[in-house]
């Protein structure tokens, strides 16, 4: 059944493509840039952001993911920010229809799709059903379509075979596809590629910098505190409850722990093993992004999973230890930066990790085969790793 939903699919992005050819449009000397990813990666991308209004004197718009927005409005970059849900966009045939009529009633001048991993049933999807002078993209890898397929319940020949034809289809709905190099590279550095691709040979990555000014948290008194973030996009890569709780037991400074509301469970567990520590403040589910980003910014370090904390730290300069699984090694973290000052290196990411052979697996983790199981690469951590990595920013906050 699901099988035959995969092509219903397929002839339902035809249709929707023959109905939006019919619309009447108007050609506007416009660049519209479309960069759908979450949070974390579009800190990842703020770097290469600011360099589209460097090259481009024409109006910018920028669709991104509602995630971003709060970021992206305050960005000097773009002319007009548009949130999506990506979600609905995907699967909400009204959302979808709105989106696509209200965008398909413009010729752009370009379009550019940046991200490295395309994804057909989305990006490519979009790409071709918006119209331009000239459609950009990468080259990039399929891995994000290979993850939908998932989805559809096809063996992995099959799969494999499937993602082969969807990826010859999808670059054809490009005009320039920029290229890449094949392996694992930072994403800083596979954004500063895609710049280099697309106008200027010359780019090199530097770490993001935030170009406004973050508002102060009123509703945190403490000055001088340490950041727990117990998120995670899976549960699979948040480290142990007891291991948290051990290492609240031996930080001396306040704690201020956050994380989304779904963290709340994550944290309760937690307090059920603390022993010593009662310097801890409650900020779980309770903060806009933007007061998550000041209490980030104003505090002594933080300690996240590897997760959006794990990039907003640098981001705002705090020093940071991120507990690191293997599944994506080398492309989020740890950071590669091609222009970096001395001072800077000090709030890299100090990563704490587990090193296994299987390392970038993908999600596909050969020991656990379940949505709910710590990946091993993450539950291995010891606390003493991370003592370890406290130390040596304490050791650096006092130079």
């Amino acid at each position: 059944m699901r099988r035959f939903l995969f092509y219903i699919i397929l002839l339902y992005y035809n249709i929707e493509y023959c109905f939006l050819r019919l619309l009447p449009y108007k050609k506007e000397n416009t660049i519209l840039i479309f960069r759908i990813d979450n949070i974390g990666d579009f800190i990842l991308w703020l770097d290469s952001a600011k360099e589209y209004r460097k090259h481009y004197n024409e109006k910018i718009i920028l669709v991104c993911n509602q995630t971003s927005y709060e970021i992206a409005k305050q960005l000097p970059y773009f002319d007009k920010v548009y949130p999506i849900n990506e979600k609905k966009l995907s699967f909400n045939p009204i959302y979808r229809l709105k989106f696509f009529v209200k965008f398909s009633k413009t010729k752009f001048k370009k379009i550019i799709n940046p991200i490295y991993s395309r994804e057909y049933f989305l990006q490519d999807i979009t790409m071709r059903n918006l119209k331009a002078e000239e459609k950009i993209g990468s080259c990039g890898d399929y891995f994000n379509t290979i993850s939908k397929l998932k989805a559809f319940k096809f063996i992995d020949k099959k799969k494999e075979q499937i993602k082969n034809t969807l990826k010859i289809k999808g670059d054809k709905f490009y005009s320039l596809l920029v290229p890449a190099q094949e392996g694992i590279v930072m994403e800083l550095n596979r954004n500063a590629e895609f710049i280099r691709g697309v106008f200027d040979k010359n780019f090199h990555s530097s770490l993001p910098t935030l170009p406004f000014e973050i508002k102060q948290y009123k509703d945190l008194k403490e000055k001088e505190y340490v950041v727990l973030f117990v998120g995670a996009s899976t549960k699979r890569k948040v480290w142990n409850r007891e291991k948290y709780a051990k290492t609240i037991d031996s930080i001396k400074d306040k704690i201020v722990v956050c994380g989304g509301k779904n963290e709340k469970e994550i944290f309760n567990d937690i307090i059920k093993y603390i022993k010593t520590n009662n310097n801890i403040v409650d900020l779980v589910g309770r903060t806009t992004m933007m007061e998550l980003f000041s209490v980030i910014k104003n505090a002594k370090y933080i300690i996240t999973n590897d997760t959006s904390a794990s990039h907003i730290a640098p981001l705002l300069r705090t020093p940071s230890i991120c507990l690191l699984p293997g599944v994506h090694y080398g492309r989020f973290q740890p950071y590669q930066v091609e222009q970096i000052t001395e001072n800077e290196k000090k709030y890299l990411p100090k990563i704490v990790n587990h090193k296994m052979d299987c390392y970038n697996c993908n999600t596909l983790c050969q020991y656990i085969n379940d949505k709910t199981s710590i990946w091993p690469c993450i539950s291995n951590i010891t606390v003493e790793q991370v003592l370890e990595k406290i130390q040596e920013i304490e050791q650096e906050i006092k130079e």
